[in-house]
């Protein structure tokens, strides 16, 4: 994994230092905070409630940006979730940053977006090292984080940096087919679908998009292939649903994708010895 990349805001001051611009420290009233209408960052649910928990925890801690007249750059989601807390009011008394001139519009926009995008990431090693996952989950990671990073954690066998593929030692005992899938999910939707009002073209695709949602389980359909006839062996293969021949199977088209992502990965950073 390429190291993680660091950032920092020091273009951003030297471009305002350029145009003799200071910032100091006040105190003003969260009520004389005045939000924007074009804000460009937004807050997910998720994040929301977070945010709520480490304001209840630690209150401000990272100082509202404002223009003189109270306008605010940045702390839209903060201000939010102190006016929606009991302990905190229109006359509660905050830190903000405060420019020396007024900013235009063109500067306030560049700033806000740079305050919410020139930021550091984390550094997976040193999390993975000094923190268990569901620390991280309480302070506010989710599993898409934990996925997307490609770490998996000690007992955690769901996120991994090593991809292995699944082998099978078929049993003695065929299975019948209805215990190669499940359809819990899919009927289901078929029912809401076919009890909606929607036109039937509607219904059609919904139908196509409910199937997806049907789940195989791949150690009994290895048991079922073990015994199947040869056609149907042959048939299983061309679906993927068992690859015995990797090389037949890259012919078909099913591991390009993890081939081109390796390709491009040497490409990148290089083959390790």
């Amino acid at each position: 994994m390429p190291p993680a990349r660091i950032f920092s805001i020091a273009n951003c001051v030297s471009r305002f230092r350029g145009v003799e611009m200071d910032w100091k420290t006040e105190k003003r009233k969260l009520g004389d905070l005045i939000p924007r209408e074009r804000n460009p960052a937004k807050i997910s649910d998720h994040d929301k409630e977070h945010l709520g928990k480490s304001l209840e925890r630690f209150g401000v801690v990272i100082p509202f940006v404002v223009q003189p007249d109270g306008g605010l750059i940045d702390g839209h989601q903060r201000k939010l979730a102190l006016s929606l807390s009991q302990e905190y009011g229109p006359e509660t008394v905050v830190d903000v940053r405060v420019p020396s001139r007024r900013l235009t519009d063109g500067e306030v926009d560049e700033l806000a977006v740079r305050l919410r995008r020139n930021v550091g990431e984390f550094d997976w090693d040193i999390l993975k090292e000094d923190f268990d996952k569901e620390t991280l989950a309480e302070w506010g990671f989710t599993e898409e984080d934990f996925e997307e990073a490609g770490f998996g954690f000690e007992g955690d066998e769901n996120y991994t940096r090593k991809i292995v593929t699944p082998e099978y030692e078929p049993s003695d005992v065929m299975p019948g087919l209805g215990e190669l899938f499940d359809t819990t999910k899919t009927d289901a939707l078929m029912e809401e679908i076919n009890a909606s009002d929607l036109p039937d073209d509607e219904k059609q695709f919904l139908r196509i998009a409910a199937r997806r949602h049907t789940t195989l389980n791949f150690s009994k359909v290895a048991d079922y292939y073990a015994h199947a006839e040869a056609e149907m062996q042959l048939l299983m293969e061309n679906s993927a649903l068992v690859i015995i021949d990797i090389d037949r199977a890259i012919a078909l088209g099913f591991v390009n994708l993890s081939k081109n992502i390796a390709e491009m990965v040497g490409d990148e950073y290089g083959d390790e010895e």
